[in-house]
């Protein structure tokens, strides 16, 4: 049984072993304060007004157009439209994310058909043959 390779034997490995000792002891380890690793919350604020008026035009373009607005090119618009003096409309932290302007947009478009009364056609004829027919008397 001498032929038998080093490799075959049981408990015997191609991968060395390696032993590695950590360098500092418990003291270099810095303790972190509980919930480091949770998303913060973000704090909701509201839309300027200025935010506003610019998506509602926008929106109403789309409107008019018949072509809905690509909310990632609103934002894209907010973030190079600029005044008749050069300065930007809107400062970088005050440019909405596509989420944003998609839900903004959700909004209008439900409040739009929130508002609009349907409208229901009444037909004269429907109505005077209803009033003038007479009933089925049973025999």
């Amino acid at each position: 049984m001498e032929s038998i390779q080093c490799w075959s034997r049981p408990g015997a490995t191609r991968v060395p072993d390696v032993q590695c000792e950590a360098v500092g002891g418990k003291e270099d380890l810095t303790a972190l304060p509980t919930g480091w690793a949770l998303k913060s919350a973000k704090k909701k604020k509201r839309f300027t007004s200025k935010q506003t008026a610019f998506l509602t035009e926008q929106f109403q373009i789309g409107g008019v157009s018949g072509r809905k607005v690509d909310p990632q090119e609103v934002s894209k618009a907010m973030a190079v439209t600029r005044r008749t003096d050069g300065a930007r409309l809107f400062p970088p932290d005050e440019v909405l994310t596509k989420q944003q302007i998609s839900g903004f947009f959700s909004r209008l478009s439900a409040k739009k058909r929130l508002n609009c009364p349907v409208v229901m056609e009444n037909d004269d004829e429907d109505i005077y043959a209803a009033e003038t027919e007479t009933p089925c008397v049973p025999m």
